[in-house]
Formats: C-alpha cells, structure tokens, sequence
C-alpha cells in the first residue's frame, strides 16, 4: 500500500474524543504532502461521519473523505491508549483508526482497496494483533504487508 507511509503511523496516542482523532489524523495525512489544506481535509472526514459513522466493528475506524485536486490517496494510522466514543454499530469504543483521502475522481480501484483494507481491520485475529504491538515500524510493517 503505497499510500501509507512510516511517518503516518503512531502507537499509543492518548486522545480522549471522536474530534480529537480525526484532527491527530489530519496532521498526520498532511505530513510529507504541503499542497493539503488541514481544513479541507477535516472538512471532507466531517462530511463522510455526517453521512453515517466511519466506526467499523470491533474497536476500529475508518474515517475517509475525497478531496478535489488530490493526485493520490493518503492514509494514517493511529493506536489509541484507551477506546474512545465514535458512534460504532457494535456500540464498541475504537482504539484503532485507519484514515484514508481520496481524490474525488477516483476511480473505482481505490473505493475497493478502501472496502477490501475495511475488512482486514475487521478481523479480529488482525486487529488483536495491531492492539498488541507497540512499535510504529512494526505496525507499518504489519499493515502493508501483503495477504
């Protein structure tokens, strides 16, 4: 996965809130890339939640949005401390939030790579294991690897 990089990746992040993640992933979408503007960028997560919550199942989040004007996908990960509200189906607090910006003419490609990375976080086997490690590089490792 090309569009997740070692630098947007972060272990044990004490954050309290929905909005506290989704600006932490903001931060980290915009590292190595000056030409996103944060607030768009937080813009176009809000729009996606408003349409219905990015909470998946089991713990983890995949908060996503599609800008205009972006050349590729983005992505950031983040390991949370401790589960926060964010409005899950299975009512479970998420400490696992993957997030991802997509240009608005994307084609199709990307919407399956986004369903198809959905489920890997999903399983739980999977996500147990992202819960477990405590280094970035590890993680990274563990997320792009391929199935």
């Amino acid at each position: 996965m090309p569009w997740l990089k070692p630098d947007r990746v972060r272990c044990e992040v004490p954050l309290s809130s929905k909005k506290q993640l989704l600006e932490a992933l903001v931060k980290l979408l915009i590292t190595d890339n000056p030409g996103m503007d944060p607030n768009a960028v937080l813009n176009c997560m809000y729009a996606r939640e408003r349409v219905s919550s990015t909470g998946l199942c089991n713990g983890v989040a995949l908060p996503h949005g599609q800008l205009p004007n972006q050349e590729h996908p983005v992505a950031a990960f983040i390991q949370l401390t401790k589960g926060i509200n964010y409005d899950a189906p299975d009512g479970r607090q998420v400490d696992l939030a993957f997030a991802m910006v997509i240009p608005t003419e994307a084609n199709g490609e990307y919407q399956v790579c986004l369903s198809g990375f959905g489920d890997k976080l999903r399983n739980a086997d999977f996500s147990a294991r992202l819960r477990s490690i405590k280094d970035p590089a590890h993680i990274y490792t563990l997320l792009t690897a391929p199935e």
